[in-house]
């Protein structure tokens, strides 16, 4: 009997050890940075770089409902410019771009390897679409 409960304590460790992960991820939710266990200077520095990444992201909506409009102008014409929507569409893609690459270089700054490593698991949630 006590073989069996000892065997029974060993498994439980050892499927703990690997659904570690598995568990992690399944109560996460997004955009939470708990996860970072972030010292008080990285959180007032994070906090600040999350204001900065709200303000672009409203921005960037404002210019999407713009090129948008643009568009819907651009269909409604007898001939359509192709280039011109392209050009919109690039636009919109540069600018999002540009909102990722400067929160990504900032969250860079202050996180720590293993913090970089957590946060990477779930860096596609900042993505701009």
């Amino acid at each position: 009997m006590k073989y069996i409960l000892i065997l029974a304590v060993l498994f439980t460790f050892l499927v703990s050890d690997e659904d570690y992960e598995e568990h992690e991820r399944e109560h996460y939710y997004s955009k939470d940075l708990s996860y970072l266990s972030l010292d008080k200077e990285q959180k007032t520095r994070v906090k600040k770089i999350l204001k900065e990444y709200q303000k672009e992201l409203k921005k960037y909506i404002e210019i999407k409902k713009q090129i948008i409009k643009e568009k819907r102008n651009l269909f409604l014409k007898k001939r359509l410019n192709k280039e011109k929507i392209k050009e919109l569409g690039t636009r919109l893609f540069e600018f999002a771009n540009k909102i990722e690459v400067n929160f990504l270089n900032n969250m860079h700054k202050i996180l720590n390897q293993k913090q970089r490593k957590k946060f990477s698991r779930y860096i596609y949630e900042w993505e701009i679409e």
